[in-house]
């Protein structure tokens, strides 16, 4: 590790950071102008007293300011400063894994909870998007929770949720593209939620993403599924809620899947037909691999639901959830 660099390095980037001329930072810390040059261009070493000094105004360790470039740290920093526009209270919408573990389509049977993201801020150091959520309240519940919250979330990081109530804290992540939360409950479960990270620079108000747990839903928390937050309370139906969370289908239109094995039965056995040099054992092969496809695909469609993840799908959440956000302070 090259520590004359990286105190070079470093050096610089505090003069940028003072805004101030050579000479006046010289100046201020008691250099010559010779010696200060002399620093920045590496040809010698910074004297403790001087980094005891910058230490006092710029509250860095001298471990960091030898081991570390500050230029990349802040970086990093600025990018997480990017998601201070993540912080506040949202309000969450999934189905309840205990009463239908299998369909996530049922209207009635919604979950909710609450999430807090709060960005703590390090000197030199990324900052940390801390998030606590409170997961398995019913309507009523969710209601409540947001009108006790709304105006003072802090007292969010201090709450003893109460039974059936699942408490879960973890941090937010800056991916390429992602904003991906990880969130722990005492070691019990563990969830991954992934959202895209939209484009701009205004306060995120809320969006549509892929949930999973650990805990595969035991934990009265989403097992794998779609999830919305919103930063709002949303006051439409559950319904109408459910519709925009459910997993899709693709679509089978089974009748004509039936007509069209039919028309390549009689083509199997039509003497005019370019399969006439085929023995019936063969025809027989594959009109039951037809068979067994129509059958696979209609299990496959209609008893294991999955969906493409699609920006529309995304952006239809957005554009739904606006009437019911809140403006921040």
């Amino acid at each position: 590790m090259n520590y004359q660099t990286n105190m070079q390095k470093n050096l610089k980037y505090l003069l940028s950071l003072s805004g101030k001329n050579q000479h006046d930072f010289a100046m201020q810390y008691h250099l010559s102008d010779g010696t200060l040059s002399s620093y920045l261009n590496g040809k010698t070493t910074i004297q403790l007293d001087t980094l005891i000094r910058l230490q006092e105004d710029f509250h860095f360790s001298i471990d960091d300011f030898l081991t570390r470039d500050f230029s990349q740290a802040n970086l990093a920093h600025a990018n997480a400063q990017e998601l201070t526009r993540y912080q506040g209270l949202y309000t969450m919408y999934y189905f309840d894994p205990s009463r239908h573990p299998g369909t996530f389509d049922q209207k009635d049977q919604l979950e909710y909870g609450i999430l807090y993201i709060q960005s703590i801020s390090v000197p030199f150091q990324p900052d940390i998007n801390q998030v606590t959520g409170l997961f398995g309240f019913d309507l009523d519940g969710l209601r409540a929770c947001w009108e006790h919250y709304r105006s003072r979330p802090d007292a969010l990081l201090q709450a003893i949720p109460q039974e059936g109530i699942y408490r879960y804290q973890g941090q937010m992540h800056f991916l390429e593209g992602i904003l991906n939360f990880q969130l722990n409950n005492q070691d019990k479960d563990f969830i991954l939620y992934s959202v895209n990270q939209p484009r701009g620079q205004k306060a995120y108000i809320g969006g549509m993403g892929l949930c999973a747990s650990i805990s595969r839903g035991l934990q009265r928390v989403p097992c794998m599924q779609y999830m919305g937050s919103c930063r709002g309370l949303i006051t439409a139906s559950p319904g109408e809620i459910a519709d925009h969370l459910r997993l899709g289908k693709e679509d089978i239109h089974l009748n004509l899947e039936v007509r069209r094995l039919l028309r390549r039965i009689d083509d199997y056995f039509n003497p005019y037909a370019e399969y006439q040099d085929l023995d019936t054992d063969e025809k027989e092969i594959l009109i039951q691999h037809h068979l067994e496809r129509i059958v696979l695909d209609t299990i496959e469609t209609q008893v294991l639901p999955f969906e493409k993840a699609t920006q529309q799908r995304d952006y239809q959440w957005y554009q739904w959830i606006k009437p019911f956000v809140e403006e921040r302070e």
